[in-house]
């Protein structure tokens, strides 16, 4: 027999470090100065593992487990608290991201509108799309 702490001695622990687990997270982050060297250098390791069926089959098996119900639940109770804060911390980075894309739609010339609303879809919309992606770096 393995000696082991009880169920719940191991759910107090884990519930007595939760209060502890931010700052000591902010204290690792703050020491990491090679993370994108090391991820792309298992980019190969990630790219195998990505072929293998029984690899790809886990994230199904997962998927399974859960609930619409339990995923909606959670999507709305994590989410929301998430979300603002998110894109508050992120809405320079959406900015600089987009205004490159921004310009590009702003400089675009368009085609003149026909009475034929399929053809301005063919034309108009395909040519801002087609400028988005230029911009993007998608093409």
């Amino acid at each position: 027999m393995v000696k082991i702490k009880s169920a719940e001695a191991i759910d107090k622990a884990y519930r007595d470090a939760i209060s502890r687990v931010p700052e000591r997270y902010k204290e690792g982050v703050s020491t990491v100065t090679d993370w994108q060297e090391k991820a792309l250098a298992g980019q190969k390791n990630y790219e195998e593992q990505m072929t293998k069926p029984e690899v790809l089959a886990r994230r199904a098996r997962a998927l399974e487990k859960v609930s619409t119900d339990e995923w909606r639940r959670k999507a709305a109770e994590l989410g929301t608290k998430r979300i603002a804060d998110g894109m508050r911390a992120n809405a320079d980075k959406r900015r600089a991201n987009y205004e490159p894309i921004r310009k590009a739609i702003e400089a675009a010339t368009l085609p003149p509108r026909t009475t034929d609303p399929y053809e301005n879809i063919r034309t108009r919309v395909t040519e801002i799309v087609k400028v988005m992606r230029k911009a993007s770096g998608k093409e």
